[in-house]
């Protein structure tokens, strides 16, 4: 795989770093109600393939960027996503997690999300060459109108933002049935979900660093 060269910026301690980027694609926000309803259609039929996948790959060949899709897919249908560097699972079986910043991310199980850009990082991320810690957050408010933002924090050590770790890696999409949503240390919802059974796949689909679009914005994590 080919390795994106970009200058590392450097994390103050104790700083969020409220990361701002626009996509290369055309996002359908800016689409007009008649290029939208169009899009979801292809969407569905996509979603259809992806019913009678079997676990397989799925292609994507649309102008829109994958993260569109991904999104569509957690709201429309009953599915959540899963990010790996594996493109060769055929169940995932539950593993113990050792997120050490909440008590629901050091359970034994399988981890997922109903968020589109979480599972883009940890798929592109290179795991035979990837070594040592990497943060990946997002805080989600609802204002007044009822509009959702999401701010995101992404980071890694200083020493795998000097090698550059991206690499191709997949998104697998998974059915909801068998998980439960997880809740922060105050008791509050998380957009992190666990099955403590194991789950198949419906589908896969191959995601690239270009697909990741807060790779210029990866902080590096300063040593304490």
């Amino acid at each position: 795989a080919s390795v994106m060269k970009l200058a590392p910026r450097v994390l103050p301690r104790g700083f969020n770093f409220v990361i701002i980027s626009t996509m290369s694609k055309e996002k359908l926000e800016n689409f007009s109600d008649t290029q939208k309803s169009e899009q979801y259609s292809v969407f569905e039929s996509l979603f259809s393939k992806i019913l009678n996948a079997e676990g397989d790959f799925i292609e994507y060949r649309e102008d829109v960027p994958k993260e569109e899709f991904f999104d569509y897919l957690v709201r429309e249908k009953k599915v959540l996503l899963h990010g790996s560097n594996d493109q060769h699972i055929q169940e995932l079986k539950p593993r113990q997690a050792n997120c050490r910043s909440k008590k629901f991310g050091n359970m034994r199980g399988v981890y997922a999300t109903n968020d589109p850009v979480l599972p883009i990082f940890h798929a592109v991320i290179d795991k035979g060459r990837f070594k040592g810690a990497s943060v990946s957050a997002v805080d989600t408010e609802t204002d007044e109108s009822g509009t959702v933002q999401k701010q995101y924090r992404f980071k890694v050590n200083k020493e795998m933002w000097e090698i550059q770790p991206w690499s191709e890696g997949v998104v697998y999409i998974l059915p909801k049935e068998s998980f439960e949503q997880g809740i922060d240390d105050d008791g509050e919802p998380v957009e992190e979900w666990i099955s403590k059974t194991p789950v198949k796949p419906l589908a896969k689909l191959k995601v690239l660093p270009a697909d990741f679009r807060f790779l210029k914005d990866i902080e590096i994590i300063e040593k304490e």
